[in-house]
């Protein structure tokens, strides 16, 4: 059982008491193994920005028991549940080290979610889904239609769920050797918004920030190191300030930019960019333009991602292209040493000065030039922590002892 190597796909925003407990949990069945996280960086998976920088949230996990912190590229963090949990999956497959993948969900049943991950991958299902949503119902509505004739409906509708089914199903595309670990989920569901005890969902934390900024109620829910550097680098006066940058920069965008542009680097579909185009000329801040973009077919969650996705500028990449720490320890350091020249794509620890100074196999990787495009985003988002740009070429990996 010990000396394993256990992959986690996470957010980690911000690190919280769910998350400290998730890996105690890990520790207790492996307790000498190594914890690999692939993390998303300055924007997720519902196209939120992130409370605070990459790189101190990758601090945070190492501070908190994690070993190595991955990025998960933008072209993959900031998608649908599948196409995230592909590329995670397909970056600890990668390493070729991974021997199990830890991931939460509602049900403590992992067949139920086996079944309905090979039902889901089904041409049959693919099938009726499309007939279901030509009648007019939506995604959601269809999934539920067909999957409740042999699941009980929960297992397919809770968001951890969705998310362990999706991993489940990158495992056997992939054909990878990684084995699943399931970890039920205590107490808060995924998307509750407000907390209720110490054990409380990312969105309930960022809710209380936001409406009441740093208080105790919120100092209960996480470590008292992540905590601290919320305090350090986030107030609810700072992210409503980078809410309303984003609303101005997104709203010139799509003001300035092409229906062309909009299809090829977003995930629009069935002539959405029509509509996108259409109210960005009528509304001039976010909020109004999500209300008038999001309805029973498109909701908010994915709204708000195409539209993060328009502004950073989506490159649709088949597959991960590189391996990039963020933030290791002595023990993912050593993990790091180990998979070097085995690993099945390269890792990047520096990227050079500029462009120019990118190794030659990555200086047209559009997964790389995405993330610089989003951190430089985020840092016109957040001046007054570290306005400074390129900060990907001047920050290395954070070695944390």
């Amino acid at each position: 059982m010990d000396n394993k190597t256990i992959g986690i796909i996470t957010e980690y925003n911000p690190f919280h008491n769910g998350h400290a407990l998730q890996i105690r949990k890990i520790r207790n069945l492996f307790p000498n193994c190594n914890i690999v996280v692939v993390m998303s960086g300055f924007f997720l998976q519902r196209g939120q920005i992130a409370l605070f920088d990459k790189w101190h949230r990758a601090e945070l996990a190492i501070s908190n028991g994690v070993n190595l912190v991955l990025e998960l590229p933008f072209n993959f963090a900031c998608r649908s549940a599948e196409t995230f949990a592909f590329g995670g999956v397909f970056l600890l497959t990668a390493l070729k080290k991974v021997d199990y993948l830890a991931f939460g969900a509602e049900t403590k049943n992992l067949d139920d979610l086996k079944t309905a991950a090979s039902l889901f991958n089904s041409s049959n299902f693919r099938e009726n889904l499309k007939q279901l949503m030509k009648k007019g119902l939506s995604y959601p509505q269809a999934v539920d239609n067909i999957m409740s004739q042999y699941l009980p409906i929960d297992t397919v509708r809770q968001a951890n769920n969705i998310l362990a089914i999706e991993y489940l199903k990158a495992l056997k595309n992939l054909n990878s050797n990684i084995k699943p670990l399931l970890i039920p989920r205590e107490v808060s569901q995924y998307r509750e918004i407000s907390i209720h005890s110490s054990i409380a969902s990312a969105t309930a934390i960022r809710e209380e920030l936001k409406g009441n900024g740093l208080t105790p109620l919120l100092a209960s829910t996480m470590p008292k190191n992540s905590f601290e550097m919320l305090k350090q680098l986030s107030t609810n006066k700072q992210l409503i300030y980078a809410e309303n940058i984003f609303s101005n920069l997104l709203i010139y965008k799509l003001r300035t930019t092409s229906l062309e542009y909009i299809r090829q680097h977003s995930d629009v579909s069935e002539g959405l960019e029509y509509s996108i185009c259409k109210y960005s000329e009528i509304y001039n801040d976010y909020p109004s333009l999500l209300a008038a973009l999001t309805n029973k077919r498109y909701p908010q969650s994915r709204i708000n991602r195409l539209l993060t996705q328009i502004l950073i500028g989506l490159e649709k990449t088949a597959n991960p292209t590189y391996i990039r720490p963020l933030a290791f320890d002595k023990t993912g350091a050593t993990f790091l040493n180990q998979i070097k020249n085995n690993a099945l794509l390269p890792i990047i620890t520096k990227l050079g000065k500029n462009f120019n100074n990118i190794p030659a196999e990555l200086a047209k990787c559009p997964n790389l030039k995405t993330d610089i495009a989003a951190t430089n985003i985020y840092q016109l988002l957040y001046p007054e922590n570290n306005g400074i740009h390129n900060l990907d070429f001047l920050t290395t990996p954070k070695y944390i002892k």
